[in-house]
């Protein structure tokens, strides 16, 4: 109990002094080799005992999940101003925000607006980094953002049984494939498969596909081979990219 306590004080003072700073990772097209999009990944400034993903958890246990993503988020369309002109900004929203009584709509617009960008320039990656507390919260929680006129990514697809249902009921622009569907791609025929069916599907209905988690130049050859348009990963680049301002 008292380290619970502990945790929830360091969770606090985190939002309240707004120790939160942005790392961005490219998403690369796999055809051209270019820079598509960057994904705004948070950290936490002076470290803490949770990683990014634990504190989101405790958020969400406390009610707190919006002032948590929030300073997230802010933080990172502020040094988007900075990103190259052309590329598009992924950012991680946690479908249970929508849930948080202090949620309130419009807010990213508007800070997007004091910073100069437009519902164009982001896509919102909808993903289950925390428990969802409703089966409703993930579809809500995209048809919200829709609704400002975001375009919509969904992540870790393959991670689970929804997935599928989630994709032919949302119709999103971008999916993301899970890093476990990508781990050794060259060397495993039914993740080959799998992946190169998938792709047909996605170009098909014209959603753009990336491979999250390329770490080996035979996962990305492969990746490209297969016809999966984006890759993310280490192999490509590690997250840490800043932005002159």
């Amino acid at each position: 109990m008292k380290n619970k306590k502990i945790k929830i004080r360091e969770l606090e003072d985190i939002i309240k002094n707004k120790r939160i700073y942005p790392v961005f990772q490219p998403i690369v097209d796999l055809r051209s080799g270019h820079i598509f999009a960057y994904e705004a990944l948070s950290r936490v400034l002076g470290g803490s005992s949770m990683e990014i993903g634990e504190l989101f958890e405790l958020a969400c246990r406390c009610r707190k999940v919006w002032e948590l993503e929030a300073v997230c988020r802010r933080n990172a369309l502020k040094q988007a101003v900075y990103m190259p002109a052309g590329k598009k900004l992924f950012l991680n929203v946690d479908p249970n925000v929508i849930l948080d009584p202090k949620f309130r709509s419009g807010t990213t617009r508007y800070m997007m607006k004091k910073y100069g960008l437009t519902p164009d320039d982001v896509v919102f990656e909808v993903t289950e980094r925390t428990r969802i507390k409703k089966e409703t919260t993930f579809t809500e929680t995209v048809n919200h953002y829709r609704d400002e006129e975001f375009h919509i990514a969904i992540d870790d697809f393959g991670a689970e049984f929804a997935g599928m249902n989630r994709v032919c009921m949302l119709h999103p622009e971008y999916i993301k494939l899970d890093i476990e569907l990508i781990k050794d791609i060259d060397s495993n025929e039914y993740q080959r498969s799998f992946v190169k069916h998938f792709a047909d599907f996605c170009e098909e209905k014209g959603i753009k596909l990336v491979a999250e988690g390329i770490e080996t130049k035979a996962e990305l050859e492969t990746a490209a081979r297969i016809g999966v348009a984006y890759g993310q990963g280490y192999y490509l680049y590690a997250p840490g990219v800043h932005f002159a301002e």
